[in-house]
């Protein structure tokens, strides 16, 4: 039932409904205007927009397995694939599914016997919509990336640019080592993005201490049914990133069952979902980052050898802060420049001192940890002028301590955890309100970051889309 020629310039359209004379009769009806796909269960429907992404889908309320099953595939929608417009289908004139329905995300709601032009309006109006989203969020993906861009001259910044120069076009799989907070994962969007993969998907598969199931279900998906919590098919990272890049991201934590696992994917390209019996295939680009010593871990037993050797044939290793003090300067000018613009606090200069100061420090966060201080820095900026007491505002670990230099990660001589996001920058006394304001400072700040955008911020946050949902509320903070 599915239109032929893949290649169609059409819009995609993917019709899901269990009324196989219905699927038949709107293909035949929108056939000419769009390229049709078709799917016939909950099921079957998610599985395809993830793996066709289509324009718009045009989505029954009811299915016959399950009532009302088409507000829950268009919940699943809305989250993993916000960008693409639902328009809801029903038999009959419904107003409590129809309120429904729109409050969960669609974009309209039609009943089956609506005129075909009628139908053809809405499904336009749809897809201009969805067109102008796409624009707009690739444009906030584009200044996201300036704002993530790699900055450095010193030498070991390019010797860096040149071993991903040298990389880049080779469809290898690359092993990224540094320690934490260096930029690996900028290190790996670069590649991606000089490479012929550029225009595919970046998938991140974050392997930090989780379970073996867990993992398995990230990095290859399951089936309905495959463990007690997978109540729907579940499309893994090996899936999601099949023509771009698959990022592994602290693969030094991956369980050691996964890892023979995942050494079978890299040598053969071949996997099945957790409770699945069809053998799938990827094309991804693997490229894996640690901030561990693997070699170590071998020797102990805690990781595989032969994947190890798998992955050590091109590695890069990122440079820490520590060697190369000299980039702080221009760093400093790229992050006040970013978060000014976020924060529409424009700072037209850093006052005479504070460069000096933060070149003196050891900062063992490396560049997250600089770019942590300046975030809260420029956001207490009053005046224009980003001074060393700006850095100790929102108060923050006191780097004097350690290092017994003044400066402004931690002014030599003051207080620097007096100050906090507590009412008039002061540190509540009482701890759960003190993690409280903590919270709200932190989401907030996030979804500045992120344009209001919570499917974005929970992803710049680490974290899943619904944890973040759950912060946001339990902060009190709306997007």
């Amino acid at each position: 039932m599915t239109r032929k020629g893949g290649e169609s310039k059409l819009p995609k359209v993917l019709v899901a409904d269990d009324d196989r004379r219905y699927l038949e009769e709107t293909v035949d009806d929108l056939g000419d205007s769009y390229f049709c796909l078709t799917a016939s269960s909950p099921s079957e429907a998610l599985a395809k927009v993830m793996r066709d992404e289509p324009d718009l889908v045009l989505l029954d309320v009811k299915f016959e397995e399950e009532d009302e099953a088409g507000l829950r595939v268009l919940s699943e929608i809305r989250h993993s694939r916000p960008l693409i417009n639902v328009i809801m289908v029903t038999d009959a004139r419904e107003p409590r599914t129809a309120v429904a329905a729109i409050r969960s995300g669609a974009f309209e709601f039609v009943t089956k016997d609506r005129p075909v032009d009628e139908l053809k309006a809405v499904i336009d109006r749809a897809l201009q919509v969805s067109n102008w989203r796409r624009q707009s969020h690739l444009l906030k993906k584009e200044n996201l990336h300036r704002a993530r861009q790699m900055v450095g001259a010193s030498e070991a910044m390019n010797r860096l640019f040149m071993q991903i120069d040298t990389v880049a076009p080779v469809d290898g799989t690359v092993f990224i080592v540094g320690e934490k907070g260096v930029g690996k994962e900028l290190v790996a969007r670069e590649i991606h993005r000089r490479s012929a993969r550029k225009a595919e998907e970046f998938v991140v598969a974050d392997c930090f201490r989780l379970p073996a199931l867990l993992a398995e279900s990230e990095l290859f998906g399951h089936e309905k049914g495959a463990f007690t919590d997978a109540v729907e098919q579940r499309i893994g990272c090996f899936e999601l990133a099949t023509k771009g890049t698959l990022f592994l991201d602290e693969i030094g934590d991956l369980d050691p069952f996964v890892q023979g696992k995942l050494l079978r994917v890299l040598e053969y390209r071949e996997f099945r979902r957790v409770g699945g019996n069809e053998t799938l295939t990827t094309n991804a680009r693997f490229i894996a980052a640690t901030n561990k010593n693997l070699a170590e871990l071998v020797e102990r037993g805690k990781f595989r050898a032969d994947l190890y050797d798998r992955l050590g044939t091109i590695c890069i290793h990122v440079p820490p802060l520590q060697d190369r003090k000299e980039d702080i300067p221009l760093l400093v000018e790229h992050f006040v420049r970013e978060f000014s613009v976020r924060f529409d606090k424009p700072v037209q200069r850093v006052a005479e001192g504070v460069l000096p100061a933060l070149q003196d420090q050891d900062w063992t966060g490396n560049v997250r940890e600089l770019r942590n201080r300046i975030e809260g820095a420029v956001l207490a900026c009053s005046d224009g002028v980003l001074k060393n007491e700006d850095f100790n505002f929102f108060g923050g670990p006191d780097k004097t301590e350690r290092t017994g230099k003044a400066g402004p990660a931690g002014t030599g001589g003051q207080d620097s955890g007096a100050a906090a996001p507590g009412a008039g920058g002061t540190m509540p006394t009482n701890y759960l309100e003190a993690k409280l304001a903590f919270k709200k400072q932190f989401v907030e700040s996030i979804l500045h970051r992120a344009d209001r955008n919570v499917t974005l911020a929970a992803e710049m946050a680490g974290v899943s889309r619904r944890n973040f949902q759950r912060m946001m509320k339990d902060a009190g903070v709306k997007a």
